[in-house]
């Protein structure tokens, strides 16, 4: 097969799992900030920074979130599907680098690669959710395949696309875009031992590192003034370096979440890392080169994405690429190991059976939600689809095919499973528990137009935010935050305390005072204690999670107020509750 038709069906495969079924899809979890974001760009305008009740969220670049609102035609259209399209397109992307890297070895080589990052969970489901991460991802396999592909062919000129792969990435995830490909590219020099190519690399990084930096900073100064410089280097840069999960978080949790690519690839590593480890020489075979240099970059990059505190599984998206690329040396086993024989043979085994196990898992759990009483609807095809897949796999084991065209065709049988109960199972799942739609719907049919929402021990930024996304753009409101132990919020005029070090307090003694020249950057929600709960309307509506009501609501308030509506937000139950309205409560009130 040639490598334009390998781009079409992996783009046309990639697209249809990476976007099928997401248009009715409800928006959950970390999804409704994104969401957000593309409502408050069509009504308060872009900015560098997306915004948060008409505040900078400064946590990420605008940029990713332009391309939503452009997918979603200026915001009038914002649904899972138009929010992960973009995301998507760049992990189309980068499936499509991951075989041509890996058919400068062999096209099988690459094939399995593709279906590794597929068979990946975690992988498929960033790709299926708005990501800031996969165009870092994009920007890194390319930059890679740039410098591989100028060495093996001489073409030197291509190494001038690189500085641009890394500015992309700066675009779309700040510091930590440019980080990730500088690294790559400096782990293949480093490991190939050209010296002269990694002093360039670091200095030219460096030189756009902070290029990009203080183009960023005078951007800052010039939409928010100081403050907004400061919001921005404490969120993107400061508080990274928080206490946070353990160095060996990504090798433990990243081995179950992005199997099967981790663990086969980290197989790999194990069984060749003394052959790695030995200097590059003339005697070494075209392939053993390759995987050195694709370990450097799963290694390098892991080890330096461990130094933060501040980790998330999405943050290694990066090297899936080059994690499958390696594990699929097991299916090429170039060296006729014995083990990876045996690990082939049992794999195979497995995808055959695979649509089979997957079958007999949805009859129980369908059995398992009726006797538990929540019963959550599955496409009625879906069995159907199972048991197509177990049948593929048993005509393509006694067809006549070639030996390396079965192994292929199973390994593909077992992504399309993958995809089909990540689609068809796991997802409508997820969407039953995690639905606030009954909820919102039921606390809206109450609510008045004018009636104003409040949040009693909620926020800002967390489950107030599946009410906002549930309701109209037009409707929505920036509500008024009540707490039970309420602490005063810091002066606004004084610095952070975090930002101490030297390096920041020069930045900030170099930015001009502000005269009122920006507008003022300030939350435009209000932070309250529950004393002036007593001061608001009547008809006012407070919502907060069941358990927040029971246990931390002032007992000398709970008289005077009753639930109207409870239901479930979420995964977590919440409750909405106002003043009572009858004469006694009244007389109390006065």
């Amino acid at each position: 097969m040639s490598n334009k038709k390998a781009i079409v069906i992996i783009s046309v495969l990639g697209m249809i799992i990476f976007l099928g079924g997401l248009y009715s899809a409800e928006f959950t979890r970390i999804n409704c900030r994104f969401a957000l974001f593309v409502g408050e760009m069509k009504q308060y305008g872009i900015g560098i920074f997306p915004t948060l009740y008409d505040k900078p969220y400064t946590d990420y670049p605008s940029s990713h979130i332009l391309l939503m609102y452009i997918a979603s035609l200026g915001g009038y259209a914002v649904n899972m599907l138009t929010a992960a399209l973009p995301g998507a397109l760049m992990a189309v992307f980068t499936l499509i680098m991951t075989y041509l890297l890996g058919a400068r070895v062999s096209k099988w080589l690459g094939g399995y690669a593709v279906l590794l990052c597929l068979l990946s969970f975690e992988f498929v489901s960033i790709a299926r959710a708005p990501s800031l991460d996969l165009p870092v991802a994009a920007a890194a396999i390319l930059s890679f395949y740039l410098i591989y592909t100028a060495d093996q062919d001489k073409g030197w000129k291509r190494l001038l696309l690189v500085p641009l792969c890394m500015i992309f990435g700066f675009a779309f995830r700040g510091p930590l875009g440019i980080v990730i490909p500088a690294i790559v590219v400096f782990s293949y020099y480093l490991v190939n031992r050209k010296w002269k190519m990694c002093v360039i690399c670091g200095l030219v990084s460096g030189l756009l590192a902070v290029s990009c930096m203080g183009v960023q900073l005078l951007l800052c100064v010039h939409q928010g003034g100081r403050e907004l410089l400061e919001a921005f280097l404490t969120d993107q840069i400061t508080s990274r370096f928080d206490k946070g999960k353990p160095p060996w978080y990504f090798f433990t949790n990243g081995l179950a979440s992005y199997s099967i690519a981790f663990p086969l690839g980290l197989l790999v590593i194990i069984i060749y890392f003394r052959k790695l480890m030995k200097k590059p020489s003339a005697e070494d075979s075209k392939q053993l080169l390759f995987l050195r240099s694709i370990v450097a970059w799963i290694l390098i990059v892991l080890f330096v994405m461990s130094i933060p505190g501040t980790k998330h599984l999405r943050y290694i998206v990066s090297v899936i690429p080059a994690l499958a690329l390696a594990g699929a040396w097991i299916f090429m086993n170039f060296d006729k190991l014995p083990l990876f024989a045996k690990i082939r043979s049992f794999f195979f085994v497995f995808c055959r059976i695979f649509p089979l196990l997957a079958l007999a898992g949805l009859i129980i759990l369908v059995v398992v939600l009726k006797l538990a009483g929540q019963p959550t609807e599955f496409p009625i095809v879906l069995p159907g689809i199972l048991f197509a897949l177990f049948a593929v796999s048993i005509v393509a084991f006694l067809k006549s095919l070639k030996s390396e065209q079965r192994d292929f065709t199973l390994v593909a049988i077992a992504a399309a499973t993958m995809a089909v109960i990540k689609i068809m199972i796991l997802e409508p799942v997820d969407q039953y528990y995690e639905s606030s739609r009954e909820f919102v719907a039921a606390v809206e049919t109450v609510r008045q137009d004018k009636t104003q929402i409040c949040y009693f021990n909620l926020g800002t930024d967390g489950d107030e935010l599946k009410y906002l996304i549930n309701i109209p753009l037009e409707k929505r409101f920036i509500g008024q935050y009540f707490y039970s132990a309420y602490t005063p919020e810091i002066n606004p005029e004084k610095p952070p305390q975090n930002l101490k070090t030297a390096v920041f307090e020069k930045i900030m003694s170099l930015c001009p005072e502000d005269k009122k020249t920006y507008p003022k950057i300030e939350p435009r929600y209000i932070r309250s204690g529950c004393d002036k709960m007593l001061t608001m309307p009547d008809s006012t509506i407070y919502l907060t999670r069941a358990e927040y009501y029971e246990k931390t609501f002032p007992a000398e308030l709970k008289p005077l107020y009753e639930i109207i509506v409870s239901g479930k937000m979420g995964h977590q139950q919440f409750v909405a509750f106002r003043k009572k309205l009858d004469k006694t409560v009244e007389k109390v009130t006065k």
